[in-house]
């Protein structure tokens, strides 16, 4: 590789990447209005990209078609690797990285903010001592699987869906916590769930915001905890993740609209906090079993 500048980057403008690769992202996340992370699916033809660092942590989910070779220099050291899907590669924030590509690639970027991820469990980390190890391509199975889901969101084109998105973006820092920080987090341990209280008010703010986005962040700062801790707990005290319990409340409240016949199911899927018509039928039929349309004509 020729190139000896390294370009710096900032994802936090659109089409960032485009100064360094022959196209733009297929899809990008910058209008849904994502929290914390910024989601990019690239198909790029063979290629040599320059040197580039970015003030983000990124991490690449390859899904090409057919394998290829990359020959990639991360953070000073050079390999040549085969790619294949399934495979992902993690460049922290402020890390070189150059590569070319024999083949055409199909990648899905994860990007991440990394203040986000240095507060993400308050008094646990010193948030100047989050340094992210470079690994170059190789299997992860679960980075792979939250990658993929953050794909489909994506293309599903539900705009609103920030509380299942900061969900991901949770799950998913917490695993490069654990498995690609130079140091392991220590990490407090609470059982038994939310207090009554505290479970309380937050019960009473998502039925009093159906209609509305909820965040993660919203619900945590009600009751003056972290998005993991509060995720955690709230799992502890309802058996199921805060956003599934939204959607649960959503579904039970456009039930109740449904039987209003002079509704339709579009109105239903605004009035309940669904993005569209075909948001609400794809929850509504995997919890109640049937279609909305066939429920109200019953």
């Amino acid at each position: 590789m020729a190139h000896n500048r390294t370009i710096s980057l900032d994802f936090n403008t659109e089409d960032t990447l485009l100064q360094v690769v022959p196209r733009s992202p297929v899809l990008s996340s910058y209008k849904a209005g994502w929290n914390n992370i910024c989601v990019e699916c690239h198909r790029q033809p063979p290629y040599e990209m320059p040197s580039i660092s970015h003030a983000q942590h990124v991490v690449a989910i390859f899904h090409p078609q057919q394998p290829f070779t990359a020959e990639r220099t991360l953070d000073g050291r050079l390999r040549s690797e085969q790619v294949m899907d399934g495979d992902i590669l993690v460049v922290p924030a402020e890390a070189s990285h150059s590569s070319s590509w024999n083949g055409e690639l199909e990648a899905t970027l994860l990007i991440l903010d990394p203040a986000y991820i240095a507060n993400i469990i308050p008094d646990s980390i010193e948030p100047d001592r989050v340094d992210f190890v470079p690994h170059f391509a190789q299997s992860d199975p679960l980075l792979y699987g939250i990658g993929l889901t953050l794909k489909k969101e994506l293309e599903s084109g539900s705009f609103h869906s920030n509380l299942y998105v900061d969900s991901l973006c949770n799950a998913l820092s917490m695993h490069l916590l654990y498995n690609y920080a130079s140091r392991e987090p220590k990490i407090k341990q609470y059982e038994g769930g939310l207090s009554r209280g505290q479970l309380n008010r937050t019960l009473e703010y998502i039925n009093d915001h159906l209609e509305r986005e909820i965040k993660l962040n919203d619900l945590a700062k009600l009751i003056g905890m972290s998005q993991y801790y509060f995720s955690r707990l709230f799992k502890q005290s309802m058996g199921i993740a805060p956003y599934e319990y939204v959607i649960q409340q959503r579904v039970e409240r456009a039930k109740q609209l449904l039987k209003q016949r002079d509704v339709t199911i579009l109105d239903v899927a605004t009035q309940c906090g669904f993005t569209h018509s075909s948001h609400l039928a794809r929850h509504f039929k995997r919890i109640v079993g049937v279609a909305p349309q066939i429920f109200q004509k019953h």
